[in-house]
C-alpha cells in the first residue's frame, strides 16, 4: 500500500525516468524499423530490376525463345 502513495521522491523519479526511457526507446525503435524497411524494399527492387535487365539481355533468353518457337 505504501508503494501506491509514492511519497518518496526517489520512487517518483525512478518511475518517471523509466517511463520516459520506455517512450524514447519505443519511438526510436519504430523510426528505425520504418527506415530499415524502406531500405530493404529499395534494395530488393533494385536487385529485381537488375536481374530482369540481365535476363532480358542474355543470350540464353534469345536462344530459349527461338528454340521453343521452333518446337511448337
Amino acid at each position: 500500500m505504501n508503494l501506491l502513495k509514492m511519497n518518496s521522491i526517489r520512487l517518483r523519479l525512478i518511475v518517471i525516468l523509466s517511463f520516459i526511457a520506455l517512450v524514447i526507446w519505443g519511438v526510436t525503435s519504430a523510426l528505425n524499423w520504418h527506415y530499415v524497411r524502406q531500405e530493404v524494399n529499395n534494395m530488393f527492387d533494385i536487385q529485381q530490376y537488375l536481374l530482369a535487365k540481365r535476363l532480358s539481355s542474355s543470350y540464353c533468353n534469345r536462344f530459349c525463345m527461338n528454340s521453343s518457337a521452333s518446337v511448337i
